[in-house]
C-alpha cells in the first residue's frame, strides 16, 4: 500500500492543471459577473436603486460596445470600474493568503526531513541496515512524528 487510508484533504496536485484550464475558460463569464455586480452595487449606492441589466449575451455585447455607461446610464463609468477593482481585491487577497498558506504547509525540497524523498533514496536503506537491530528506532520515531505532523496540518 502506498498511502494511508482515510479521507484526503484538498484537490490534489494532479487536479490543479485541469481546474486551472477550466477556470481560464470561464474567466470571461467571471469577469462579466464582477462587472455586472459592480454596476448593480454602484447603482444601488448612488441612489437610483438596484438597476442591474439582465445577465445575458446582449448586455455583455452592450458592455463591450458602449462600456458601463450603456448599461447604467447616469452613473459615472469611473465609479463602476473602481468598484470592479475593489471587488477583484476582495476576491484576490483572500485567495492569495490561502494559496500562500497552503504552499507554505508543503514540504520544501531542502527540508531537513522530507519523508517522501528520504524513503526513495538509497541512503535510507543503508542507514536502516548499518548498525543492526534497534539502530533504526530513532529514525522510525522521527519519521512517524513527521508523518503525524503532516497529517494534522493537512498535507496527507
Amino acid at each position: 500500500m502506498t498511502r494511508a487510508l482515510g479521507p484526503t484533504v484538498g484537490i490534489g496536485r494532479q487536479a490543479a492543471l485541469p481546474l486551472g484550464i477550466l477556470d481560464l475558460c470561464w474567466l470571461p463569464v467571471e469577469l462579466r459577473g464582477i462587472v455586472w455586480l459592480a454596476g448593480g452595487v454602484t447603482s444601488w449606492a448612488t441612489g437610483p436603486g438596484w438597476r442591474a441589466p439582465p445577465f445575458s449575451l446582449d448586455s455583455a455585447q452592450r458592455l463591450i460596445n458602449d462600456g458601463p455607461a450603456g448599461l447604467w446610464p447616469g452613473i459615472f463609468p469611473v465609479v463602476v470600474w473602481a468598484v470592479v477593482g475593489a471587488l477583484l481585491l476582495l476576491v484576490a487577497v483572500p485567495l492569495a493568503i490561502v494559496a500562500r498558506t497552503v504552499d507554505g504547509a508543503r514540504s520544501m525540497p531542502g527540508d531537513p526531513l522530507d519523508p517522501a524523498s528520504f524513503i526513495r533514496t538509497e541512503q535510507s536503506h543503508y542507514l536502516l541496515s548499518k548498525d543492526g537491530a534497534g539502530a533504526a528506532a530513532p529514525l522510525v520515531a522521527a519519521l512517524a512524528d513527521r508523518v503525524m505532523r503532516d497529517a494534522v496540518r493537512g498535507r496527507a
